[in-house]
């Protein structure tokens, strides 16, 4: 097991994952692609931000960029609802794979055992 958790190697994890979703989708206003939807509900758990568009919006003012581009090569970004509108119909356990991977990672590059405490749990 590879214990790599390079940035690179964490974003082509979850980029696979993303790309893999199925099309739930029908006719052709498809404007978005689902894994731009993955990758603009990532971003809300990852910047800590209720508002990924809020947040991208702020970035792009304060500093010219966002990071949802420059960390992760979003290309379109849909608004709060429609990315709900697009993910809701997906299980949840399409997204477990790539978490189970990185928990493995942790545990197989000895990371998990500083956070370990009573019988050995987080």
């Amino acid at each position: 097991m590879s214990t790599d958790l390079s940035h690179a190697k964490l974003t082509a994890l979850l980029a696979t994952t993303f790309a893999a979703l199925p099309e739930h989708r029908r006719g052709q206003n498809c404007v978005y692609t689902l894994a731009d939807a993955a990758w603009a509900a990532f971003t809300v758990f990852f910047t800590q931000a209720r508002s990924f568009l809020a947040r991208r919006r702020d970035a792009r003012r304060s500093n010219g960029r966002a990071n949802a581009t420059t960390l992760w090569g979003a290309h379109q970004t849909p608004s709060d609802p429609q990315t709900r509108n697009l993910l809701d119909p997906l299980a949840s356990e399409r997204f477990y794979a790539p978490f189970a991977i990185i928990l493995q990672r942790l545990k197989a590059g000895g990371y998990w055992q500083a956070y370990q405490a009573f019988a050995n749990n987080l």
